[in-house]
């Protein structure tokens, strides 16, 4: 989220029986929710949100916290738009495909006390808190998620790391990819005293969490504060996590519990996070597959590959509509 209030992130989640504005999945919807960022980051999110679109069959379920405005800005220039366009294309046919929506509306008080009560400062822009405790603010029929920031273009239908969730044990509540950090940034922050501790831990661009688990462990009050002090047991207050060991806010929480209780982690492979701020071999990279881009960093090599403006070119030619009614073919991404 930015100071006007709408969330910078995307996540997808599984429903059950889901009551939408108008229109009802057939069974259980394998979806996606998106927390849309309003202003400079629209197009962003449309361009993610198309990606996703574009490369599955999937039915979609869009879950999006924002305030009043962005509640209505997303209803008349993203949702209504999209939704009448698949009216129309499925009664010639063209699809069978469904998507709905659920608002949820995030007031700035809300995200001032939990930073008030947790004892954070604002390293970065105070909405980045809202992804860890986003869970709790869900219907209760929504039990997994898969959290995105804006700035990813899928290469490859979600439905397959939608799936991974599959693959969590019992214990297991929180699934990311590998931090890939950038080393030099890390070691000039070092050097003037600020810890990072998520160098080794997961990148918050891509979280897959069991809501309901999160939800019996309290994740982000009663299990974070735990973890600050298993992590750092000189701070001494119980009641307050220590704010410098949070300047990346999200992800910083997200690792600190993480690392103090690695049995809740589920780790997910890099295919699924691939960073702006990595350095690759394009071709083996390429030769593997990848299913998410992520554009992180203000320096990618990433944004140099074919593959990527083939991507960006494609997506940002098409409408939301066509985006739901048409396939890519599976040459236009496999450009080494």
């Amino acid at each position: 989220m930015d100071d006007t209030g709408t969330t910078k992130s995307i996540s997808a989640k599984q429903t059950k029986k889901a009551k939408t504005n108008r229109l009802t999945p057939v069974g259980s919807t394998e979806g996606i929710t998106l927390d849309m960022h309003s202003g400079k980051l629209h197009a962003e999110f449309l361009l993610a949100f198309k990606s996703v679109l574009h490369l599955s069959s999937s039915n979609i379920h869009l879950v999006v916290f924002t305030n009043d405005l962005g509640k209505q800005t997303i209803q008349d220039d993203i949702m209504t738009p999209l939704i009448e366009g698949l009216e129309k294309a499925r009664a010639l046919n063209r699809t069978h495909r469904y998507v709905c929506w659920t608002p949820v509306v995030i007031q700035p008080a809300l995200v001032r006390k939990y930073i008030r009560t947790m004892g954070f400062r604002l390293w970065t822009p105070r909405w980045a808190l809202v992804k860890p405790f986003a869970y709790s603010l869900l219907p209760p029929y929504i039990d997994w998620v898969l959290q995105l920031d804006t700035d990813v273009i899928l290469a490859s239908d979600i439905l397959e790391l939608w799936n991974l969730r599959l693959r969590f044990n019992s214990s297991q509540a929180v699934g990311g990819a590998q931090e890939i950090a950038y080393i030099q940034g890390a070691k000039k922050l070092a050097n003037r005293g600020i810890n990072v501790p998520d160098m080794s831990g997961l990148n918050s661009g891509v979280v897959l969490y069991s809501a309901h688990r999160l939800q019996a462990l309290n994740f982000s009050h009663t299990l974070v504060l735990k973890a600050n002090l298993r992590r750092y047991p000189t701070w001494g207050d119980p009641e307050k996590v220590d704010p410098e060991k949070y300047r990346q806010l999200d992800q910083d929480l997200y690792n600190t519990v993480l690392s103090a209780f690695p049995q809740l982690k589920y780790t997910i492979p890099l295919k699924w996070n691939l960073q702006g701020c990595g350095g690759y071999n394009r071709q083996q990279v390429l030769r593997e597959g990848v299913g998410l881009y992520h554009f992180n960093c203000l320096r990618r090599q990433i944004d140099d590959w074919r593959t990527v403006k083939v991507l960006r070119r494609r997506l940002t030619s098409i409408t939301l509509e066509q985006s739901v009614t048409t396939r890519f073919a599976s040459e236009v991404y496999n450009y080494y």
